[in-house]
């Protein structure tokens, strides 16, 4: 799809322009300790949504990606599947895509990157592959870190103290957080094996609670200038998971059932977005000190786009390949969500729902496709708050 200009309007008629063109790949990297569920995580996560679905959009990846993921879930039924080998960096791009009457539209591509744990927790002997996870931590725009949810369980269960889980594996991944988490970076902490909890927020926040009076870990949250969020998910689902460790015999027509696994895919891409809003509001505050003009308190695209601030955003957008129309719709949308969360839980859920049920029904392009998906999202997120308030650490 090449660029193209378009002109829309606001509800007083003020017109602005901006370019509309694919968006841009957005990266997550993923690094926890070996064992810690991030592979078996990014298979469930396909798994699930790699056909419509209740959220409305889709995943597809290419072929051999697929069957990748595939195998990795599939294995499950014999044995965890095999780790990712120090040299190897697993990328996997997930295409979203919402069907409509016209066709399938593609919305946007996340791509996650896989690396290997002992990347993390081993000194690798080789600079070259040292280099090359330094390489890969530069371009990501979300971090994710994998903690093991069975070993915090134990501890948390009044087990034997295991330094090796506290002082090796959290130590290292809140070391390599703090090391790569600047400019404005959200890191999603991710709790897998859930089913090993009791699945509700007061789990939680005694888990929020534990990983906060670990020093490294509270300082990561505390020097974070991005969003902080811990998300539990589980894989496998509880009655699978019992299965699994025995504890219960295999029955008939006993499946996975994977739990809060779109939560941190569903973060990822309003996380991102916010994160250039506030780096396009420096940049528009820095012109306007230089300019010695005034600059609004905050960015609403029916006011700026039409004046010297809307060409600055343009060209500050065009420098890093991001969609005017897609960042013009999701700054309004910020903005009315502000107003939304003046409600109580359930009639801002409701009202997420309905505007997504109304996006839906406008999807014809990539843009349409963009917006129902954000807002998709955003109901994932205001859902999974309601039931995990405990979730949010900054």
């Amino acid at each position: 799809m090449n660029a193209i200009t378009q002109t829309a309007s606001s509800s007083d008629g003020v017109h602005f322009y901006y370019k509309h063109k694919p968006m841009r790949k957005y990266n997550t990297v993923i690094l926890g300790a070996a064992g810690s569920g991030k592979t078996v995580y990014l298979s469930a996560l396909y798994r699930k949504l790699s056909t419509p679905s209740e959220v409305g959009y889709f995943l597809d990846a290419p072929l051999p990606q697929q069957k990748r993921l595939r195998f990795a879930y599939n294995s499950l039924t014999a044995a965890w599947p095999p780790p990712t080998a120090l040299a190897d960096t697993d990328v996997f791009e997930f295409d979203i895509t919402v069907k409509s009457p016209s066709g399938n539209q593609h919305a946007v591509t996340l791509c996650y990157c896989d690396m290997s744990g002992e990347r993390l927790t081993e000194d690798t002997g080789d600079p070259e592959i040292e280099e090359a996870t330094a390489g890969i931590f530069e371009i990501a725009d979300i971090l994710l870190g994998f903690i093991d949810g069975e070993k915090l369980c134990k501890q948390l269960s009044g087990g034997a103290a295991d330094e090796m889980f506290w002082m090796h594996e959290m130590q290292a991944l809140c070391e390599q957080m703090t090391k790569y988490d600047g400019k404005d970076k959200s890191i999603h902490f991710v709790v897998t094996k859930w089913d090993c909890f009791e699945a509700c927020d007061d789990s939680l926040r005694k888990v929020r609670d534990a990983l906060l009076a670990f020093p490294a870990f509270h300082n990561v949250v505390a020097n974070c200038t991005g969003t902080v969020r811990l998300i539990p998910v589980s894989s496998v689902g509880r009655e699978y998971a019992a299965i699994l460790n025995g504890t219960a015999a295999r029955s008939n027509g006993t499946l996975p059932t994977p739990l809060h696994v779109e939560v941190p895919f569903a973060c990822v891409l309003p996380d991102m977005i916010h994160r250039e809003m506030k780096a396009a509001q420096a940049a528009l505050e820095q012109r306007a000190r230089e300019l010695n003009r005034p600059v609004l308190a905050k960015l609403e695209p029916w006011e700026i786009f039409g004046n010297w601030a809307g060409r600055f955003i343009h060209r500050f957008l065009e420098e890093r390949n991001i969609d005017g129309g897609i960042f013009a719709w999701f700054a309004k949308f910020s903005s009315r969500s502000a107003q939304l969360k003046l409600l109580n839980a359930e009639q801002l859920q409701e009202q997420n729902q309905a505007e997504a049920q109304r996006l839906k029904t406008l999807v014809s392009d990539q843009e349409t496709a963009a917006q129902f998906v954000m807002q998709s999202m955003a109901t994932t997120e205001s859902a999974f708050a309601m039931a995990y308030p405990s979730s949010k650490l900054n």
